[in-house]
């Protein structure tokens, strides 16, 4: 059975993208439209080494040193993207798609949005070689300015890509040091401790920053963090303040206006979480507008006006759960994999894909190529573990998702995440024609779910699970069963997706 537990809570905890990309973005203070990129060294000596060696080598270490340092448009930078893309049987693949990065034309930009899925999984994986590449590059900068905050900052970021915690962490420690009152490395250090679990060192972080009263960017932080740790922060009426004040701009105010909002909303004070959004939405980030999506997507009865600034060229979050929850599942996953292209780290977005691709679309190979990817940043998680068994057994890989059950076994997990996978065990069973064994896996992840948590949903969900197993299983099976079915309430579309399941295969 697959686990949802990350898709049914959002908080506005912040987004953590490469520091020339967030300043592309606007988020630096009032005047970040114009705010001038990092370089962390001269790219001097590169462009001297490709002029005076014209080949692929230099012409990959030079092009890769200038995206890091911001440095794209350099005429001699687009000279030798042109020379690899014209000396393409000895270039690498990943180096020839980076090429083009620099030198595309607008057809081809519009090309590039046609890829289909596998395809940008495909482009994904290959990631890999250029996140490595980046990381040799930042440990020369390292090298030309040990005291540069931002190169260790962006090392973790491209460790935690690679899921290389330990190597990531000792470099977050050293930026935070280096810098504990600049926003991007507080707020990128905070997402990086939640990643690994570590809320309260997350917290700590924010709060221990001097800038944190008066910085609308920290305190959306503090309290989004705070809200995730159940907690209620002590700076939401200083937020509420600062937002009536009306002296930061719509843009700097908008997820601290999201994350006050999203309070309201668990609150049950409905108008007052529309009067924050409207003004979260007067000029959105992507955090602020895939929150709005969010709770939209979990409460119907609530709605949001949106305006003009609400397109984002990097709004992908957002765009896959506008996609959901219009019933267009097939745009859904495509988005949704362009977020996990965006934030490669991130869970969330791959466990979103997959569910789109293993619940709705049926799609249970490029659900397991998803999972894969998310496994990649995130090797030991259960969960995504459980999903990928989950996904392997629907799809027939049942030897596959007999050595995914057990690699997950090995691991600390929670009791919502044990219960799954007992229940994907008893899926897996199914799968192989031991029904008996099954059955009695899924009576006894039915059981657990009940005495571990007064919420009915998880049990409801394992039964729901273990019905259609039943029914694909026994050609006598009870009809008599979906009054039962129909008694559940259907509390999110994969409920409903699920019992839609157990009557087709009824009907088969």
């Amino acid at each position: 059975m697959a686990s949802l537990k990350e898709d049914e809570t959002r908080n506005v905890v912040p987004n953590w993208r490469d520091y020339n990309k967030t300043a592309r973005f606007g988020e630096f203070g009032s005047s970040a439209a114009a705010a001038k990129p990092i370089e962390f060294f001269p790219i001097d000596e590169y462009v001297r080494a490709w002029q005076a060696n014209q080949t692929i080598p230099y012409a990959g270490d030079l092009i890769s040193a200038a995206i890091l340092n911001g440095q794209q448009t350099n005429p001699v930078v687009l000279d030798a993207a042109r020379f690899i893309v014209s000396h393409q049987d000895d270039a690498t693949g990943v180096l020839i798609r980076t090429a083009r990065s620099l030198i595309t034309t607008p057809a081809e930009i519009a090309a590039a949005a046609q890829l289909t899925v596998p395809q940008k999984i495909e482009r994904i994986k290959n990631l890999e070689e250029s996140v490595k590449k980046e990381i040799q590059l930042l440990k020369r900068s390292r090298d030309y300015c040990c005291y540069n905050p931002i190169a260790y900052c962006e090392l973790a970021r491209c460790y935690v890509t690679l899921g290389q915690f330990e190597k990531a962490k000792e470099a977050m420690k050293i930026a935070v040091h280096l810098a504990p009152a600049h926003r991007y490395v507080s707020r990128s250090a905070a997402r990086f401790f939640l990643h690994t679990h570590d809320e309260e060192r997350a917290r700590h972080i924010i709060a221990s920053n001097p800038a944190l009263q008066h910085d609308p960017w920290l305190l959306a932080s503090e309290i989004a963090i705070n809200t995730l740790m159940n907690r209620t922060s002590r700076y939401i009426k200083k937020g509420a303040e600062m937002i009536a004040s009306k002296n930061h701009t719509p843009f700097s105010i908008s997820e601290l206006s999201s994350a006050i909002g999203s309070i309201e909303m668990m609150n049950g004070n409905k108008k007052k979480c529309r009067s924050f959004f409207k003004t979260a939405l007067e000029n959105p980030n992507d955090n602020s507008l895939a929150q709005a999506q969010f709770l939209l997507s979990k409460n119907s009865d609530l709605s949001f006006e949106f305006g003009d600034n609400a397109i984002l060229p990097n709004a992908f979050e957002a765009e896959a759960i506008m996609a959901y929850i219009a019933d267009d599942y097939s745009q859904a996953l495509v988005t949704s994999v362009d977020w996990i292209e965006d934030m490669p780290f991130t869970r969330r977005p791959v466990q979103f894909a997959a569910n789109i691709a293993y619940s709705f679309l049926k799609d249970y190979d490029t659900a397991i190529d998803i999972l894969d990817l998310g496994l990649k940043a995130n090797p030991n998680n259960p969960m995504l573990l459980n999903n990928k068994a989950y996904a392997c057994a629907l799809g027939g890989r049942t030897e596959e998702a007999d050595g995914v059950i057990q690699e997950a076994k090995k691991l600390a997990m929670s009791d919502e995440t044990r219960v799954c996978l007992i229940a994907t065990e008893g899926l897996n069973e199914y799968r192989k024609g031991n029904v008996e064994t099954g059955k009695q896996l899924y009576t006894h992840a039915i059981m657990l779910a009940k005495e571990l948590s007064p919420d009915p949903r998880l049990a409801n969900r394992a039964l729901l699970n273990f019905t259609r197993e039943e029914a694909r299983a026994d050609e006598q099976f009870d009809k008599s069963i979906l009054e039962v079915l129909e008694k559940i309430p259907n509390d999110c579309k994969e409920t409903m997706q699920l019992k839609e399941d157990i009557k087709a295969e009824i009907k088969q």
